[in-house]
């Protein structure tokens, strides 16, 4: 009886030591290998790594500026929303050209442009709803704003107990102990 699944034996990878289908007639990657600082795998705009860490790096610096109260606890979020933020910034600017370009405004969202461009734009609404979830950890929000407006009046309310409690009624509203 015949075997209904052949077993397929691996062969050479390569096409072999005369390939010169590589850049100047070299070897090609396939045969050769992929060698340091190759671009083959390189993407390009939002997906891009290339120059992602550097301009995420600059927007880093721009958010921590802005962090109401920042300590090196931060740092995962403040880095997180940087690179989101490049991210959301690539592709606008690339949906943005789609749309600039189209011959009508309905065509960048049917046919096949607007399939080619349905993942960009699925994975933008993700990426800025994770921003947000980045700025409102921050305290980069009205809403996470007022939350820590509350916290420190909390805390402030809880370290008045204390220190009544501690030296007695003698203090004043802007936390001044004065004699009795």
């Amino acid at each position: 009886m015949a075997d209904e699944h052949p077993v397929f034996e691996p062969g050479p990878s390569a096409h072999g030591p005369d390939c010169t289908l590589g850049d100047g007639g070299g070897l090609c990657a396939r045969c050769a290998g992929f060698q340091p600082g190759h671009e083959l795998s390189t993407k390009h705009g939002a997906y891009a790594v290339v120059g992602l860490q550097d301009e995420a790096r600059e927007v880093a610096e721009r958010i921590r500026e802005v962090v109401p109260v920042v300590s090196p606890a931060d740092e995962v979020a403040i880095e997180g929303l940087a690179v989101v933020t490049v991210r959301i910034r690539r592709a606008a600017a690339a949906i943005q050209q789609v749309d600039e370009t189209a011959d009508t405004p309905l065509l960048a969202y049917v046919g096949e442009t607007g399939q080619t461009l349905d993942r960009l734009r699925a994975d933008l609404r993700r990426w800025l709803a994770l921003s947000l979830r980045f700025a409102d950890a921050l305290g980069l929000t009205p809403t996470s704003r007022a939350r820590l407006g509350l916290d420190l009046a909390r805390g402030k309310s809880l370290l008045d107990e204390y220190v009544e409690h501690t030296y007695g009624r003698d203090v004043v509203d802007g936390g001044e102990v004065v004699d009795a």
